[in-house]
């Protein structure tokens, strides 16, 4: 099933406010970088049973570089400030054990190093001017 109504908030009679939107944003985001220690613990809802508790995946699909990518492309949009470097993190994943060494660890983009250097590289791009520009 792909919905699940208990896992879910109920729908608010409440109009829209994008003030509430980017609190609630702040909030989510505060909550993972204070969470953040040489990556992130995993979901229960996504620990397989023979995975270690104290595992910390560092790819894009299930790891940590998706979770760095997900921040910077929040802030390039102007909701947060991203409140540490994750190029050092970034960096060490690619000298650690494949986190998936059965999947093309190498070449494979989800779940590989080619995902964490994509997760580099734009981290290195320039901001483009409309974020830093605001009129």
């Amino acid at each position: 099933m792909q919905f699940s109504p208990e896992a879910h908030e109920t729908l608010a009679n409440e109009p829209w406010s994008a003030e509430r939107a980017r609190t609630a944003i702040a909030s989510i985001v505060a909550d993972a970088e204070s969470a953040f220690d040489d990556g992130w613990p995993l979901h229960p809802q996504d620990k397989e049973d023979d995975d270690d508790p104290a595992a910390r995946f560092r790819t894009v699909f299930i790891g940590g570089a998706g979770v760095v990518d997900a921040l910077h492309r929040l802030a390039r949009r102007g909701f947060i400030e991203v409140g540490r470097a994750y190029v050092p993190y970034l960096e060490r994943s690619l000298e650690s054990q494949p986190d998936f060494p059965g999947e093309d660890p190498e070449r494979s983009l989800l779940v590989g190093e080619t995902g964490i250097r994509l997760v580099l590289q734009r981290l290195a791009l320039p901001r483009p001017i409309s974020s830093v520009c605001r009129s």
